[in-house]
């Protein structure tokens, strides 16, 4: 899948969650300690949650796919460009 549908993909999630508190985003990791992610909207240290065994791999510059449910955000997966 490309980056480009990738993203088209997550903007029709995005799109259909509404006002419910919640999504799917993309985000890219700005410091790894403490834990630092930069959205459209923010830069988030506070309430992120990520699999501690994909801790270790995460660097700057990485690109995420974040879960937010209301005010709590969860990595869900590391992202890389293949083209």
């Amino acid at each position: 899948m490309s980056e480009r549908n990738i993203v088209k993909m997550i903007e029709a999630l995005r799109n259909s969650q509404g006002g419910s508190g919640g999504g799917i985003m993309v985000g890219s990791v700005v410091a790894t300690s403490p834990l630092t992610i930069k959205t459209a909207d923010a830069e988030m240290t506070k309430n992120l949650y990520v699999n501690y065994q994909m801790q270790p791999v995460l660097s700057s510059g990485d690109t995420v796919v974040l879960a937010r449910l209301q005010d709590t955000f969860y990595v869900l997966v590391k992202v890389v460009s293949v083209s």
